[in-house]
Order: C-alpha cells, then structure tokens, then sequence
C-alpha cells in the first residue's frame, strides 16, 4: 500500500512540474539599444582604439571605417534656380518660381525668391498702392549678345541655349540634413563636400538701378510653362570676371563664373 500511494505522489509531483513549465511565462528579450545609445558605443570605442592597438599590437585603418550616422541631424535648405526638380542628394521641399524686384527699380528688396507656385494670402488691400515694395516674376536675359554660357538642354528649344532668353525662370527649394554653402568661381565642392549641383552665376545688369544678391544658377536651366512674353521685372544675367582687383590671368577678362552648390 505504502508503495502504491508514494507513486501516486511520484505521478502527482511530475504532473505538476510539467504543468508549471507550460505555465511559467517567458524571459523578457533584453531591450535593443536605441540608436542613440549605438552610436555613442561606436564613437567610444572609436576613442579607445589607440589603447587597444598598443595593448594587442594590432592597426586599425580609420579611414575605411565609416563615420557615425547623426541621428539628431538638422536638414537646412537651399534653391535650386532654374529647374524644376531637386538632385538625388537631395528632397523636395517645394517647388516654385522665381521672383524679386523690378531691375528698373533702386528700392524694395536686393535678393531673388523663389515664390511657391500656390501662394496662400491673408488680408488683401485691393490695387497697388504705390506705398511698398514690389513683387515682380523673374525672367532669363540669355543671348549671344548678353553673354550665355549655359547648356540648351532643358531650353524651350533643345540645342539652342538662346531660346530661354525673356522665359520666366522656375525654381526648386530642396532640403537636405546637412550644412549647405554656395562656392562661386568653382565648378566642384572641396574634398570630403557633395556636389548637390553646379551652374553660373547671376544677377541683374550692371547698369541697372536694382542691385541684386549673386545666385547660382543651374548649368541646364528649365523654363516656366507658358512664360515666354518680354514682361522684364526681376531679371537674370550671367555674371562676368573684370581684371584689375581680380587677379588674372587666374581670372580671365569677361570670362562668365561658374559656381557649385556644396553640402557637408
């Protein structure tokens, strides 16, 4: 009897050990680092490598190891004048058309805009008032005769850069989670920069009243749908080097600019 009962316990006792295993809960998978906390491990052991190359006798090659990503990086924008579409370096942040003073003008702002195509307005006060500042479309001034240095691909006619003169200029601001700044005078960005697009640069005429901010405008501009009529305002001319205060022959007389977008 004594026999029979210790291995009804002996049953019991095993049910019950397998009960409490299909029961029991399962561990807690240990929490993934966030990417913050992984790139600060990657830039502390990047730290530490002198220590440990002297302590193994062993090299590391930093410069095949690939920099940190910046997770908390902050995007900066910039215009691309003359076309319609950002670079695969960077992403659309909208598209628009150019403007800005009237080059007849000596008053109202000195820089270029890019104006987004579907403006949003809050209280009007109907007719110009002849009170403030004006905001006018921008048009090329591209021919042989003002100097046009700039590829026909895009141009209304393909093969004749000529065809954009008196066209309205479009534009792209683009955004990009980098610093940006425009090298005038250069067709490419220093070592260790991306090249987000290369151009000439512009800026109103010489002998005009309105002095405007030197742009970079891209080396295959576009043209605006429909914008072709001579209606002037804001206007865009190639920029030319002048000898004297400018060191040639490293600068050429008359030569016309180049100029290249950068980021890092």
């Amino acid at each position: 009897m004594f026999v029979i009962f210790s291995k009804q316990v002996l049953a019991i006792g095993l049910l019950c050990m397998m009960f409490s295993v299909v029961i029991s809960k399962p561990k807690k998978k240990q929490k993934k680092p966030t990417c913050s906390e992984r790139v600060n491990n990657a830039k502390m052991m990047i730290r530490n490598l002198p220590v440990l190359e002297e302590e193994c006798n062993a090299t590391f090659n930093l410069n095949k190891i690939p920099p940190p990503v910046n997770v908390n990086a902050v995007w900066t924008t910039y215009v691309r004048w003359g076309r319609t579409v950002c670079p695969d370096t960077a992403e659309l942040f909208y598209e628009g058309i150019a403007g800005g003073s009237s080059h007849s003008h000596s008053g109202s702002g000195a820089n270029y805009v890019c104006l987004p195509k579907k403006p949003e307005w809050g209280k009007i006060i109907a007719g110009l008032g002849g009170s403030g500042a004006y905001m006018y479309g921008a048009e090329y001034e591209l021919t042989s005769g003002h100097s046009n240095p700039f590829l026909a691909t895009n141009a209304p006619n393909t093969g004749n850069a000529d065809s954009l003169h008196d066209n309205d200029v479009p534009c792209v601001v683009c955004q990009i989670p980098r610093g940006v700044s425009m090298v005038p005078a250069r067709h490419s960005c220093p070592t260790g920069w991306t090249l987000e697009y290369k151009g000439y640069l512009v800026a109103d005429h010489h002998t005009h009243p309105r002095s405007a901010v030197f742009e970079c405008m891209d080396e295959a501009p576009e043209t605006t749908q429909g914008g072709h009529a001579s209606q002037n305002g804001a206007l865009f001319y190639s920029v030319q080097a002048v000898c004297g205060s400018l060191p040639c022959p490293d600068y050429i007389q008359g030569g016309e600019l180049t100029c290249a977008v950068c980021s890092k």
